[in-house]
């Protein structure tokens, strides 16, 4: 019942929920805090676009259609 594919599927979900965590909290940081935001103007201008809500929702559901994946059954499940 549980192989070697759920083992995968279970660590991936947990370093998806991880990756997310951390996006999130650097996205609200970012957001809240006006000298980080002059620094990243400044010195990384593609950021920040990077840096925002609609990007968080973009790689949370891309993960989650990912980790669909390794459903037992599925491309990635073996």
């Amino acid at each position: 019942m549980f192989g070697p594919g759920s083992r995968v599927g279970a660590i991936a979900f947990i370093q998806s929920v991880a990756i997310v965590t951390l996006y999130s909290g650097f996205v609200q940081e970012y957001e809240s805090s006006a000298t980080m935001q002059s620094c990243v103007r400044s010195n990384f201008p593609i950021g920040q676009p990077l840096l925002s809500w609609e990007r968080v929702l973009i790689l949370s559901v891309s993960l989650g259609l990912l980790l669909v994946q390794f459903l037992p059954g599925r491309v990635l499940s073996e």
